[in-house]
């Protein structure tokens, strides 16, 4: 089987997308696939990343009048980008491609068949229309009926379909390590996009918080100087760069603090309750959907709270023991670390 993926990854859209189409990519290849990448080159790209276990076809950072993109739904140019694709491949033809992209709609689905034989569409705003064969959805979905309208042949949706990589079904087998410590162990992570800031900005409310906090940025944020200078003098926050190791720390963790997106099933898998804002407009629906499941307390939208407000919600969180022990049942109940075996499965099935 030979597996096409575009993605990309900049300041603004973040690496959720990058990482769980490496979590598949893997897959596949484990099972024969020959998996090929084409991306964008834009600031905060995480091609180097991807380079490490495959090959990327390097695509133009812009295309003719096209403006740099303000927001992680900032529509590509379709015609343009499906061209630098199909220049990139030469003569090569998929039996998969795997799109992973908001900026990229029906339009480019259209173009990239005449070089796939089948298409996975990644997604999860359920607004968007798409022709593809198979259609991915992660997410706890909260909308009526008629999401997603268009051609797919088959919908996988829900959270059991979460693309996980290995080590967290590994560590969800561990039981959780003893705690000599009488202070909380908080995670904080707010994505990998443009989000440094407010990191900087809720972080010295929960610094004078009686707590042990572990903090993930990615490696190219400008902010991580601010960073660390503010963690000087602060033995009991540890600052994790570009870490490979989410599943190690999420697994030690009493609470994860921050963003919403693929984090999300990463923390139910290991049964982590959370403390929730939305960053951006695509993680509302989800982050609303799982504080109703039992998952996480919401916050809403993040530019409207101030650092009080994440302050009290984590206080009186980890005051509520056995709240905090049903958020955990509630979350492993959802994701059992197995989706992406799931996902290839389908995709095998279907050729």
């Amino acid at each position: 089987m030979k597996v096409l993926f575009r993605v990309d990854a900049s300041a603004v859209m973040g690496i959720g997308h990058v990482m769980r189409c490496l979590t598949l990519a893997r897959s596949l290849r484990a099972r024969g696939a020959q998996v090929t990448f084409a991306c964008r080159a834009l600031d905060g790209n995480q091609i180097e990343r991807i380079q490490q276990d495959f090959c990327v076809l390097s695509l133009p950072t812009t295309y003719a009048g096209e403006l740099h993109g303000l927001t992680p739904e900032a529509r590509v140019c379709a015609a343009a980008d499906c061209a630098a694709v199909r220049a990139a491949v030469g003569e090569c033809h998929f039996d998969w491609c795997v799109l992973d992209h908001y900026g990229l709609g029906l339009e480019w689905q259209h173009r990239v068949m005449s070089f796939c034989r089948r298409l996975l569409v990644i997604d999860d705003l359920p607004q968007r229309q798409h022709d593809c064969d198979l259609l991915l959805d992660q997410n706890l979905l909260d909308e009526p009926p008629g999401i997603y309208p268009g051609r797919s042949a088959l919908r996988l949706f829900g959270p059991r379909y979460s693309l996980l990589r290995e080590e967290f079904s590994y560590y969800r087998d561990l039981p959780r390590p003893q705690q000599h410590e009488p202070r909380p162990r908080v995670l904080l992570f707010f994505g990998g996009g443009a989000s440094a800031q407010e990191l900087l900005r809720v972080l010295p409310a929960l610094l004078s918080l009686p707590l042990l906090l572990d903090i993930v940025i990615g490696s190219a944020r400008p902010e991580r100087s601010a960073l660390e200078q503010l963690l000087q003098g602060q033995p009991q926050a540890c600052l994790h760069v570009n870490t490979e190791h989410m599943a190690k720390l999420l697994h030690a963790t009493d609470l994860y603090v921050g963003s919403g997106g693929t984090v999300t099933w990463e923390r139910a898998c290991l049964g982590v309750p959370g403390v929730v804002a939305a960053l951006s407009l695509n993680q509302q629906a989800m982050s609303r959907a799982c504080a109703e499941a039992g998952l996480q307390v919401y916050l809403g939208e993040s530019h409207k709270l101030q650092p009080d407000d994440w302050q009290n919600a984590v206080s009186q969180l980890l005051a509520q023991p056995e709240r905090l022990a049903l958020m955990r049942l509630r979350a492993t109940e959802l994701v059992d670390g197995l989706g992406v075996i799931r996902v290839v499965e389908a995709m095998e099935r279907l050729l």
